[in-house]
This record gives structure tokens, C-alpha cells and sequence, in this order.
């Protein structure tokens, strides 16, 4: 089972519900603060952080930067700017574990980013 945390600023109930949706009873969905999901994946309690904001990469994922690293991060959307399946691949192919989105983007980035994260966990 994939344990997927949720932080960020917004959208965490919306984002949750996808993950869940998305995928099935192959994830475990955690909504947390910030702090506390950056720390779980930071534990290994978790496997994966999916946060949204304004910006893609600031309230979303600036607890998970300063806990884990740029390294383990990654802003998939910015404002106007939305990502593909292979920018995923990439970000998953480079160890990445923590994602920031924006929230405008949540319905069509989380369902990509659930299936990527399964694809590559078989």
C-alpha cells in the first residue's frame, strides 16, 4: 500500500478525495499539517506529499523543502502553467517525493500523479 500525506495551504480535502478516488485501496490518504507530512515522508511513514497553493511552490511545499531537501521536491504547476504525464515521470524517475501544485490545477494533476506514483510502485 501507498501512503500518500497531504499538506499544503489549500484544496487538501479536494486533493484527498482524488488520491482516494484515484487510487483505490492501492493508497492510504493522510491529511496533515505541513510539519507533519513533510516529517512522516522525512520518517518514511509516508511515501509521498501532495500539497497545493497559489504559487505551486511556496505554502505548498516550503515545509517539505526546508525538512527534506530540494532534491526530494518538486513544483509540477505554476499559475498558467500546468505539467504533463512525462514531467511526472521525470520528477518520480528522479526520486522525488514530495509534490506542490496549484490549486486551479488539483483536478487534472493529482488523478496523473496518483496513477504515475501506482505505475511506478508495481
Amino acid at each position: 500500500m501507498i501512503k500518500i500525506v497531504v499538506g499544503g495551504q489549500l484544496a487538501k480535502e479536494k486533493i484527498a478525495e482524488l488520491v482516494r478516488r484515484t487510487g483505490g485501496g492501492a493508497v492510504e490518504v493522510t491529511i496533515m499539517q505541513d510539519i507533519q507530512a513533510a516529517m512522516a515522508i522525512k520518517s518514511g511513514s509516508a511515501d509521498y506529499y501532495i500539497g497545493a497553493c497559489n504559487t505551486g511552490g511556496g505554502g505548498a511545499l516550503a515545509l517539505a523543502i526546508a525538512l527534506l531537501g530540494m532534491s526530494l521536491c518538486e513544483t509540477l504547476t505554476s499559475p498558467g502553467r500546468s505539467c504533463d504525464e512525462a514531467k511526472i515521470t521525470d520528477a518520480l524517475n528522479h526520486g522525488k517525493k514530495a509534490f506542490g501544485i496549484t490549486e486551479e490545477h488539483v483536478p487534472g494533476v493529482v488523478p496523473m500523479l496518483v496513477k504515475q506514483i501506482l505505475a511506478k510502485n508495481q
